[in-house]
């Protein structure tokens, strides 16, 4: 697996790894955790800014494009249907990039104020 991929998917689980953090420790931190979201969003943000500036600066190439999939579900062989499987993916390309830094730089914003 890329490591651009590795990073997307280390941007979509540190939220809730900070929820994990919060709902165990909230009354037993000063200032109940702020500092932590907060923190963790801030290096989510930095993360997106770091493959944005890979993917649109480093690499520019209009059809550059990342993939990575697997299977989640696999029900096998469904009578009537055939092989029925659910797959999923991350797919980073240059308009992904760009929304990642748009939706990390919102959300820390709105956490920050």
């Amino acid at each position: 697996m890329d490591t651009l991929i590795q990073l997307s998917i280390a941007i979509l689980l540190l939220p809730l790894l900070s929820f994990v953090i919060l709902i165990f420790t909230n009354k037993r931190l000063p200032r109940q955790g702020d500092f932590i979201g907060v923190g963790i969003l801030g290096v989510s943000l930095t993360l997106a800014l770091y493959i944005f500036s890979e993917v649109v600066i480093g690499h520019y190439d209009p059809h550059f494009k990342l993939t990575w999939n697997f299977t989640w579900l696999d029900f096998g062989n469904v009578p009537g249907v055939g092989p029925l499987q659910i797959k999923m993916g991350v797919l980073l390309d240059s308009m992904t990039s760009i929304m990642l830094v748009v939706v990390t730089l919102i959300s820390f914003l709105v956490h920050l104020f």
